[in-house]
């Protein structure tokens, strides 16, 4: 005898506890009685005072939760007996036909949408807790009841791995575990059995999941319901009732979603142009106020920052548009922003990944180039630019890396001269004039080296020649006008386009401007450390308006645009 209660037989067991049949010494009523082994005083009553807020609700399909009591330090509850049985119970008896698992389904959806609006999550919808009555009426029993890692594994939606606790308050882990549990009762068996976490991961990242004898509506709405990213799942219990009562899964469209989209189009057109401003504001607030969970704005704000080369910004937009969508093709922009943080493995893998799914994309080819080019694998860079010059030999960029690899090789002087057409590409005819000079700026007892003043031409300025910038630059009071595509800067004597003093202190070849319209770039090609608008430039820096520079004792202005005042 346990507090009034005479136990008849054991019900099952679990990670949490135990459950058995008892008999009501002074009513004769039969209930289930579950005996949880947690002992910890606060966690029983959370999942005590849980227990009671469901049971509140009373609602036809959820268990009837009677009373509870404590003996020995342990808590039991007491609750309605469904002589029916569990779902589990009946998967193991037989199989049940896909138009009795989805009405199962469609009550479990119903019930759950009921008690997600009352601000409760489950935590742990299986089959063990689905029971029937004796009337077989559906109930969910366990709220509140689960083990350290707020559900089981094999229906543990994949974000839960993550050990995140801003998770566990997700309906959409119920939405998971429903849909595993759907799969599970038309197919008799769940794909995540004995699967470890990682296995898991890998088992939706290749889709493999067994759907014969699915019908493909079916096999539809369970690959929405269990996605492993949860904003691509149903978002709420009714949209998933709704799909199985509708036998499809509706794509949402709304003005929102198309105007995002005109966005998407309208950014990736001015980022081409290299309309900056043009388009930043506009994006930013899509992204926070009207569109916060869109995949094209927040690749297009990645783009864009990828372009200004503010790298933290671009690789956080980029993956989460690739937590939205795991689907989407970013191998490149990563590849990317891997060389500009030169971690070139991490950018050699994910760029020849791209490059064998999008063999014809000119612009991941030289990115890849440029990974050898910065890893001194000089001759791996020549082969690959010798092939592409078979297929693409209007590309000016390739003639001119093809060109630097080759002068880094150290070829024979003759061998390497341009030719006409060639050098009509400032890249080529700036590289060709630092290697040929006479008075060298490299190769001073080996420091500094020729290839840190020789410019690798990025793809983007693959069309410089068309720019026609003007670009004015202000030093002791005097205004000089540049239109050449690059200027040079540095020792006076060393051929540079602007020379700032005869002074030792500053290098031979300084740095230089690319001089392209809405697209204009100081890089540094010295060990030498100056100041753009007080910030310290160690590499490369995208200028736009008005800039103030200072190296050493010398101060200088540069605008982009003749439009603007000094």
């Amino acid at each position: 005898m346990l507090n009034n209660y005479k136990k008849i037989r054991d019900l099952g067991k679990g990670g949490f506890g135990e459950v058995f049949l008892a008999e009501e010494k002074t009513s004769g009523r039969k209930v289930a009685i579950k005996c949880l082994l947690e002992k910890v005083p606060e966690n029983q009553k959370s999942i005590l005072h849980e227990i009671e807020t469901v049971s509140k609700l009373s609602h036809s399909n959820v268990i009837n939760y009677l009373h509870s009591f404590y003996d020995n330090g342990l808590l039991y509850l007491v609750m309605e007996y469904c002589s029916g049985g569990s779902l589990r119970d009946i998967l193991k008896q037989k199989n049940i036909s896909y138009n009795i698992a989805l009405k199962y389904c469609s009550t479990i959806a119903a019930t759950l949408d009921f008690i997600h609006n009352k601000g409760i999550i489950h935590h742990d919808i299986k089959p063990d807790n689905i029971l029937f009555d004796s009337n077989n009426n559906l109930k969910i029993t366990d709220f509140g009841i689960s083990n350290s890692l707020t559900g089981t594994i094999p229906y543990l939606a994949p974000e839960m791995f993550d050990y995140n606790p801003s998770n566990r308050d997700d309906s959409r882990i119920d939405v998971y575990a429903l849909g595993i549990t759907l799969y599970e009762m038309i197919s008799g068996t769940n794909p995540f059995w004995h699967l470890s976490e990682n296995e898991i991961r890998a088992k939706h990242d290749e889709m493999d999941f067994d759907f014969s004898g699915f019908p493909e509506w079916v096999q539809n709405i369970i690959l929405k319901a269990i996605h492993k990213t949860p904003e691509l799942r149903f978002q709420f219990m009714k949209d998933f009732k709704d799909a199985i009562i509708a036998k499809n899964v509706p794509i949402l469209l709304s003005k929102d979603m198309i105007d995002a989209g005109n966005l998407a189009i309208k950014s990736d057109r001015a980022l081409k142009r290299k309309r900056w401003k043009n388009i930043l504001s506009e994006l930013k607030y899509a992204d926070t106020t009207i569109y916060p969970n869109n995949v094209n704005i927040k690749i297009q704000l990645g783009r864009y920052y990828l372009f200004m080369r503010k790298l933290s910004e671009a690789k956080d937009y980029f993956e989460s548009a690739k937590k939205l969508n795991p689907r989407i093709s970013i191998q490149k922009e990563l590849g990317n922003i891997y060389l500009e943080l030169r971690q070139y493995p991490f950018a050699i893998s994910l760029l020849s990944d791209h490059i064998n799914l999008n063999p014809a994309d000119l612009e991941a080819h030289n990115l890849l180039v440029k990974c050898y080019y910065e890893t001194d694998r000089y001759e791996v860079a020549i082969d690959h630019l010798t092939m592409l010059l078979k297929f693409s030999d209007d590309k000016p960029c390739f003639y001119n890396n093809y060109y630097i690899c080759k002068a880094l090789k150290k070829m024979n002087y003759e061998y390497l001269k341009p030719s006409r057409d060639q050098l009509k590409n400032p890249f080529l005819k700036y590289n060709y004039s630092v290697y040929t000079e006479s008075d060298k700026s490299w190769n001073i007892d080996g420091k500094p080296t020729l290839k840190s003043k020789l410019l690798f031409q990025d793809f983007r300025y693959d069309q410089i020649n068309n720019s026609d910038n003007v670009i004015e630059i202000k030093f002791n009071n005097h205004t000089t006008k540049f239109t050449n595509e690059i200027i040079s800067f540095g020792r006076t004597g060393f051929d540079n386009d602007f020379c700032i003093s005869e002074s030792n202190n500053i290098s031979r070849r300084l740095f230089v401007i690319i001089n392209c319209k809405n697209d204009v770039w100081l890089y540094n090609l010295s060990n030498l450390d100056f100041f753009v608008d007080n910030v310290i430039i160690k590499d490369k820096i995208f200028l736009s308006g008005l800039h103030e520079i200072k190296i050493s004792d010398y101060n200088f202005s540069i605008k982009t645009d003749i439009n603007l005042l000094f």
